[in-house]
């Protein structure tokens, strides 16, 4: 990773938005910010990593809301 945690960690987060498989890598990232940053790192690190997952899973609702018809699904 080479001081490249954040962006190890936003990448992850996307591929979490488009398939929940590569959360089984989160783990691995985790342990190795650890080794190579401690504490704070993992806490930034983990800080990205929802906070765009959580933009994700919000944009893909409010354009599932905004793409439904008025009156609802029928």
């Amino acid at each position: 990773m080479r001081g490249r945690e954040t962006a190890a960690y936003v990448f992850l987060a996307l591929g979490v938005g488009a398939k929940i498989y590569p959360v089984v890598l989160l783990p691995f990232l985790v342990i190795e910010t650890w080794e190579r940053g401690g504490r704070e790192r993992v806490r930034r690190g983990l800080a990205w990593f929802v906070g765009v997952l959580a933009i994700m899973v919000y944009l893909i609702f409010a354009i599932a809301l905004y793409l439904l018809p008025p009156t609802g699904m029928t």
